[in-house]
C-alpha cells in the first residue's frame, strides 16, 4: 500500500483545524491549518523494515498526518503542537474522527507529565529567538553579500566536509598547528557570516506583506511574540491545573501583541518571567498537578491495543 494523497484519507482516524482557529483569533486571512492521525492498516509496516511511514505532508492545503505511533512519541514528550491537537474539542474544528481516536482522548490526560516545563518553554524560548534576529535584521540589515577576501582567505576553498573534520579535532581537544587554526577560525567565521546573509535575504523574499509591515512599524515581530507569551501561559496551566486550554480566554489580549499592543521590552520581560515561575514549579514538583513523568508503559500498551483493533476490524490482505 503507498500512502499518499489518494489513500491517507482512507486510513486517517482523525483530522482537526489548529492554528489561529483553534486559538480564537482567526481572521478571513488567517491560514487553516489540518493536522491528523493515521494507522496503515498493514502489519508489513509494523514487522517489516522496508515499508515506514512516519507522516504525510501537503504543503498546498498546509495539512499534516501523523503516523499513530510518532503521534504518541511526540505526545507523551509533550510536543506542545502535538498535545494540544488532543484538547481541540470544538466540533466545527473536528473534520473526522473515529472511535480509536476517541479512546486516545479519552486518555489524554496520560500524556501529560511535567515535561512540559522544557518542551513549552523551549518552543517559546525558539519564538525569542527568532524575533531577535529578526529585530537584528530590521534594525542593521547585513548590506552586502560577505566574501571570502573579507576574511582574509584565498579562493582556495576548504570542503564542507574538511571543515567538519577539522572542527571535530578541535573540539576533541586535539593539538592543531596554529596557523591551521587560524585558517578554520576565518572558515568558520566566513561562513557563518554568509549562511546569515543567505538567510536575511530569503526572510525578505518570503515574508507576509501584512506581517513585515506590523514587523517594520514595531521593531519586532508581533506573531513570534504572541505564541512565545501563549505557550509560555500554556505551560504554566498546565503544571498548575493540569489543563490543557487551547481556545485561549486571553485571546484578545494575547492577539493584540501581534499587532504592536505590548512593546519588545514588554515581551521579553513577560517570557522571562512566566519561564522562571514554569522552572519554580519544576523544582517543587510534588506541587504541580501533572506526575513528573508519564506511564510511557500505559501509553505504550494503549497505541498497541488501538492498532491491533484497528487492523482486525479492517481486516486487510497481508
Amino acid at each position: 500500500m503507498q500512502i499518499n494523497k489518494d489513500t491517507i484519507e482512507d486510513i486517517t482516524i482523525y483530522k482537526v483545524i489548529t492554528g489561529s482557529q483553534a486559538y480564537g483569533w482567526s481572521t478571513p486571512d488567517s491560514d487553516v491549518d489540518v493536522r491528523g492521525v493515521a494507522i496503515v492498516p498493514n502489519l508489513n509496516y509494523y514487522y517489516g523494515f522496508i515499508k515506514n511511514f512516519e507522516q504525510y505532508e501537503d504543503k498546498e492545503s498546509d495539512t499534516v498526518i501523523y503516523d499513530i505511533r510518532k503521534f504518541f512519541s511526540l505526545a507523551r514528550a509533550c510536543n506542545p503542537s502535538i498535545i494540544e491537537l488532543l484538547y481541540i474539542d470544538d466540533p466545527k474544528l473536528i473534520l473526522k474522527t473515529s472511535k480509536w481516536f476517541d479512546i486516545i482522548k479519552q486518555n489524554r490526560d496520560k500524556f501529560l507529565s511535567m515535561k512540559v516545563c522544557h518542551t513549552y518553554s523551549g518552543y517559546a524560548y525558539q519564538q525569542i529567538q527568532r524575533i531577535e534576529t529578526h529585530r537584528k535584521w530590521l534594525l542593521n540589515p547585513p548590506n552586502h553579500k560577505p566574501v571570502r577576501e573579507e576574511f582574509g582567505l584565498s579562493d582556495n576553498t576548504i570542503s564542507f566536509s574538511q571543515l567538519q573534520a577539522m572542527n571535530k579535532l578541535i573540539n576533541d581537544g586535539s593539538v592543531v598547528e596554529v596557523n591551521a587554526l587560524e585558517l578554520i577560525k576565518k572558515e568558520n567565521s566566513y561562513r557563518n557570516a554568509l549562511t546569515e546573509y543567505n538567510q536575511y535575504e530569503n526572510w525578505k523574499k518570503t515574508r507576509n506583506p501584512k506581517r513585515a509591515e506590523i514587523e517594520a512599524k514595531f521593531g519586532f515581530d508581533g506573531k513570534f511574540a504572541l505564541h512565545a507569551i501563549r505557550l509560555c501561559r500554556q505551560g504554566k496551566e498546565i503544571l498548575t491545573t493540569g489543563k490543557v486550554i487551547v481556545n485561549r480566554p486571553d485571546k484578545e489580549e494575547l492577539y493584540s501583541i501581534r499587532l504592536g499592543g505590548w512593546s519588545y521590552d514588554q515581551v521579553l520581560e513577560e517570557a522571562k518571567r512566566l519561564e522562571n515561575e514554569m522552572q519554580e514549579l519544576y523544582k517543587t514538583h510534588d506541587k504541580c498537578a501533572v506526575p513528573y513523568t508519564p506511564d510511557e508503559i500505559y501509553l505504550d500498551n494503549l497505541c498497541t491495543d488501538i492498532v491491533d483493533d484497528y487492523i482486525s476490524e479492517r481486516n486487510p490482505k497481508i
